[in-house]
């Protein structure tokens, strides 16, 4: 059994620092195999959000994997914006954009759909699709494969207002082969769960689409501050829902999925808990 701590959004410069230190404490408890960043660490990408951030992952109990988000891209300084959009993020987080995390049960690809000719969407470019089937194909064939991305890949029809990529067709190929398992995105700070197959009635497999809220941030849309916690079983993966209660984390919703064939199936959902009284 593994386990993945799915953070997003965490904007660091709009963040709230009580429900920072809470998560941190959770992370602790719960000690998960890997903490799973899907971009926006900070909120303009200064130099003291980025050391806040990388402050915060140093406190933290894990292994991490971080890719970048739109915010991640300075947009005060033009010159840098275009010149070194991810020069700050290389320096305070990571060298890499688009790592790779290997387990003996799962493999994470990061990829980078953030770019600085773009203010929310994201985009995938032909070269960054041929370097992610690469290495798919040189991942371990038998392990969960997990995609971590900001942008979501596929929303549902009510969420297809909010930005997300310009081209997802251009991963629908890699989809279609049934080669991952999962994708754990953010941006758009809503919390949803579901599979291609129910949004794309022509794909004949499923992957999970994994999309977590805001962690810590005070733009909240509406929605309390979350992140998904994945343990991953043999044939079986779990979804819990962990959400700020304004006093610490809490489960909240557990959706279960089970393999059948070369598909994942939902078997079943926990209604929400009720939040203690504060």
């Amino acid at each position: 059994m593994r386990t993945i701590a799915h953070l997003s959004d965490l904007h660091f410069g709009r963040h709230n620092p009580r429900v920072a230190d809470a998560l941190l404490q959770d992370l602790w408890e719960i000690q998960p195999s890997l903490i799973a960043i899907s971009g926006d660490l900070t909120q303009r990408a200064r130099k003291r959000e980025f050391q806040a951030a990388c402050d915060f992952l140093k406190q933290a109990p894990t292994p991490y994997l971080s890719v970048p988000g739109n915010h991640d891209i300075p947009l005060e300084n033009i010159f840098e914006r275009f010149l070194s959009p991810f020069g700050r993020y290389q320096k305070y987080i990571s060298e890499e954009t688009a790592p790779t995390f290997v387990d003996p049960e799962f493999t994470v690809f990061g990829l980078n759909t953030a770019h600085p000719s773009r203010w929310k969407q994201g985009y995938l470019s032909h070269e960054q699709r041929q370097s992610l089937e690469a290495r798919l194909r040189a991942a371990p064939a038998r392990n969960f494969r997990i995609l971590l991305c900001h942008h979501p890949v596929l929303v549902p029809p009510e969420l297809n207002d909010l930005a997300g990529l310009t081209n997802p067709g251009s991963l629908l190929p890699i989809l279609e082969t049934g080669a991952l398992d999962l994708i754990l995105a953010g941006h758009l700070h809503r919390n949803f769960l579901t599979e291609t197959i129910s949004l794309d009635v022509g794909m004949k497999h499923s992957t999970l689409l994994v999309q977590a809220g805001t962690a810590i941030s005070t733009r909240e849309r509406g929605e309390a501050n979350a992140y998904t916690l994945i343990t991953l079983n043999p044939g079986e993966i779990l979804m819990t829902v962990r959400v700020w209660d304004n006093q610490k984390f809490h489960t909240s919703i557990v959706t279960t999925y089970r393999k059948a064939g070369n598909n994942w199936v939902h078997a079943s959902t926990s209604p929400p808990k009720r939040a203690a009284a504060p």
